[in-house]
């Protein structure tokens, strides 16, 4: 930054200078100062210093950022032809080292002259050669190569004075003519090797001792052979001079191809080159059009890159997020958004809208972050949360914010849960329990509707809040369905929570029946036992029972029937003769502890999913009666009281069950055949008599 720039060049070169010292420069204001308004002056004049050093910080950083794409640019430019230059260097050294390799005096194998038809003949032959010579590796390569022609035992004879030398084997294959020694154990070395382009072969007449003989011409050495039948030797001089000429033409043919070959390879590089400056002719016409589509875009677009705001808004989000100044930073991606949506794709724009959606990946971490109270159990409540939640569905992040809110919500439940303290009786925790549950969720659900009004259905609440209410029904069955609990209290906790969960209504959600599906299990095993307990407690009454009428006090019988009355069975009255109650105690208690049974069952949870439960145990209940009275009958013991047993029966079979046959078909609205069977009991005992 120039200090020429700046508001205050002398407040610029004094902080700029190497041994600048802030508490010297503090303490020289103060001792200098004697009134306030200097100091607001000094203030306001390093605050604005500041505030131009920031400006020229940015412009500074967006300067060397241009230059660095610049830069970038001619690098990849610069790269692109240098991977060319390497590209045509190594063409280049494999044509060189093509060239170096190929030796156009180099003799090419020749045809064969003859092929023996017998193939399996001619390798055997062929192999037997190659053991019985004593030759390098690399000549017995060579060697394996070539065709054998022609090999004979002959008679080498001086060429002057005809006298012989020395027996040698001669082996004629494709270029050369060999000379062997003849060993008599291991293999023969080689004498002499004659090549057939520098060979002559002369035919000799029979004479001065020699027969069937023939010259050989090499160079300037002239030897002389002798084969062992005429029609040998002229075999030798018909396959030395056709091996003669195939070697000849086959070297003038590998030559022509040699040719052939140089030529198509030129024309090959020459079209290479020609498609290589065509690729590059069309490369430069792709990046003449691309700059040209650039000069277009920032022509129809020409303050894209140029409008301050848009070049800091990435900065101005960076630091509204740091200040958690949320709503300043959803404002500035909304602007952002709005202001590129209209413009067409261009690389410019991409950058741009990356760099302003990476912003806004950071911001959606940091809302997520603050809507998050899983570690927490301090209470959060819906004004607090609902900011967040708005910021993130401005910012197209609605099912996320969602999940979030209703997450944040299920906590604060479970917290709140936590907060509750088991005191007194389970009813009064269970209406504690269930009104600080269903009142969050009536809660939760008005806000929901509140924020996100485009999910008109609520499938996303409805889901989280049987989820919920599972959690609900888990706590509240592990306060209430106890050993220890009788039916009364259960009834009672199940009729609060069902209450409760009415309330759900006034947002228009139903869950009673779900509610009431959750606690079935556990209502199912309590009325299970509390039937056990009515039949144990029968039977013990009736084994200690003297079964004879009850005599007691006016208040205590005024008491009996009192209770009896609020049960509404009817026909008690008959048996009340005076201060007499012509039936047992065990028959009363078990009336009173089955008629009680009945109305909390009926009356506090009973459902259609619960009614065959219900039936069995009544016809449990008034089997194990039967049985009871049927071994009283038959106890020899009591005969003199078996009349006054019957009476017993006849109530509890004709009053007390006729009343909970009347009231199940008053819930049904017909008779339960399923209760049949307990008339038939009664019957059976009228029989014992």
């Amino acid at each position: 930054m120039k200090l020429d720039e700046v508001s205050s060049p002398v407040l610029a070169k004094k902080f700029s200078a190497p041994d600048f010292n802030p508490e010297d420069y503090v303490k020289t204001i103060l001792s200098k100062c004697d009134i306030y308004r200097t100091l607001f002056d000094q203030r306001n004049n390093i605050q604005k210093l500041g505030e131009e050093t920031a400006v020229s910080l940015k412009k500074n950083v967006y300067r060397n950022y241009k230059q660095f794409i610049d830069t970038a640019k001619e690098i990849s430019y610069l790269e692109a032809e240098m991977y060319q230059l390497s590209h045509l260097l190594t063409e280049q050294k494999s044509i060189l080292a093509d060239q170096l390799e190929t030796d156009i005096f180099e003799r090419p194998k020749g045809l064969p002259v003859a092929l023996d038809p017998e193939v399996e003949a001619y390798e055997n032959k062929k192999k037997s050669f190659l053991e019985s010579i004593k030759v390098s590796k690399q000549l017995m390569d060579e060697l394996e190569s070539k065709e054998l022609i022609l090999e004979d035992h002959l008679t080498e004879y001086d060429p002057e004075t005809y006298s012989s030398i020395q027996k040698v084997g001669a082996h004629l294959v494709t270029d050369n003519l060999m000379i062997t020694n003849e060993p008599k154990t291991g293999k023969a070395d080689i004498l002499t090797m004659f090549d057939l382009c520098d060979l002559a072969v002369v035919n000799v007449r029979d004479g001065q001792g020699v027969k069937n003989a023939f010259k050989i011409l090499y160079s300037l050495e002239t030897r002389m052979f002798g084969a062992s039948t005429k029609d040998m030797k002229l075999s030798w001089l018909d396959q030395i001079e056709r091996a003669k000429r195939n070697y000849k033409k086959g070297v003038q043919m590998d030559a022509d191809k040699l040719a052939e070959m140089r030529q198509i390879q030129q024309e090959e590089s020459a079209q290479e080159i020609q498609h290589k400056k065509e690729e590059e002719s069309r490369a430069e016409a792709e990046i003449a059009e691309q700059e040209s589509q650039a000069r277009d875009q920032s022509f129809r677009y020409p303050n894209l890159l140029n409008v301050d705001w848009l070049v800091e808004l990435p900065e101005d989000l960076d630091m509204c997020i740091a200040q958690r100044d949320f709503e300043g930073a959803v404002q500035l991606v909304e602007r952002g958004r709005t202001y590129l949506a209209d413009f067409q794709e261009s690389p410019p724009l991409k950058e741009i809208r990356d760099k302003i959606e990476s912003r806004v990946e950071q911001l959606v971490t940091v809302l997520e972050k603050s809507l998050d109270n899983s570690s927490s159990s301090r209470h959060v409540s819906l004004r607090s949360i609902r900011v967040y939640v708005l910021l993130l569905i401005r910012l197209g992040r609605g099912k996320l914010a969602c999940e979030l809110f209703l997450r944040n919500r299920g906590f604060e439940i479970k917290n709140s849960f936590k907060q509750l303290k088991m005191e007194g009786a389970t009813a009064i925790y269970v209406r504690k329990l269930a009104s600080v549950f269903f009142t969050s969720v009536i809660e939760t659900g008005r806000e929901y509707k509140r924020n996100f009004t485009l999910n008109s259905n609520c499938s996303a609440f409805v889901v989280w809040l049987h989820n919920e209410l599972q959690n609900f029904a888990e706590k509240f069955t592990r306060q209430v369905f106890t050993r220890n609990t009788n039916l009364q209290n259960v009834g009672l906790c199940i009729s609060l929570a069902l209450t409760q969960c009415q309330r759900l209504n006034s947002i228009g959600i139903d869950l009673t029946f779900d509610l009431q599906h959750m606690f079935l299990k556990e209502v199912m095993t309590a009325v299970f036992d509390a039937r056990d307990q009515i039949m144990e407690r029968a039977k013990s009454k009736a084994m200690d029972d003297n079964w004879v009428p009850m005599t007691l006090a006016t208040d205590e019988l005024d008491t009996l029937v009192g209770e009896i009355d609020s049960l509404n069975l009817q026909g008690f009255q008959p048996y009340v003769k005076g201060n007499v109650i012509h039936l047992s105690t065990s028959t009363i208690n078990f009336t009173k502890s089955f008629l009680v049974f009945m109305v909390d069952v009926l009356g506090k949870f009973y459902t259609t999913e619960i009614h065959d439960t219900l039936t069995q145990c009544v016809r449990e209940i008034f089997k194990a009666q039967s049985i009871q009275f049927e071994s009283l009958i038959r106890d020899p013991n009591l005969k003199d009281r078996r009349q006054f047993i019957y009476v017993n029966a006849e109530f509890i079979f004709g009053k007390v069950f006729k009343k909970a046959s009347d009231q199940m078909k008053e819930l049904t609205g017909h008779e339960l055949a399923s209760l049949q069977p307990v008339n038939n009991m009664m019957e059976r005992l009228r029989h014992l008599k």
